[in-house]
């Protein structure tokens, strides 16, 4: 028995676990199209097409992963305006956020002084 054999899923803390995957075993077993890690080697392989299109019906993280592989593979102009929106979304998370923040600091300041004048 080799150490691959032994060792074909482990796990080397709580947060990782590693697979050994041989693809052409894999390719040629039935799909579980339920599983989350045949969900994500199938994604990842992408042999087959037709089990591609299934398992996005049952995984809609796996279907925006498509889709974003779809933008990056693009030319270099649908790249540049896939990156410059993902700028803008990030861009305005982090106005609403500091928005947020600052309407909170605002309002204890607020609090504070109403609480001077009104003993």
């Amino acid at each position: 028995m080799t150490v691959v054999d032994k060792h074909r899923e482990y796990e080397i803390n709580k947060y990782i676990t590693y697979y050994h995957i041989e693809l052409h075993k894999f390719r040629r077993k039935k799909l579980d199209a339920k599983e989350i890690t045949s969900q994500w080697i199938t994604f990842i392989d992408s042999e087959n097409e037709d089990r591609i299109d299934e398992i996005m019906k049952n995984n809609e993280k796996i279907k925006k992963a498509n889709e974003e592989l779809e933008d990056l593979s693009g030319d270099a102009q649908v790249r540049r305006i896939v990156e410059l929106r993902d700028k803008a979304l990030r861009d305005l998370d982090s106005a609403r956020n500091y928005g947020y923040n600052q309407g909170k600091e605002d309002g204890k300041i607020e609090g504070k002084k109403s609480m001077l004048m009104f003993p």
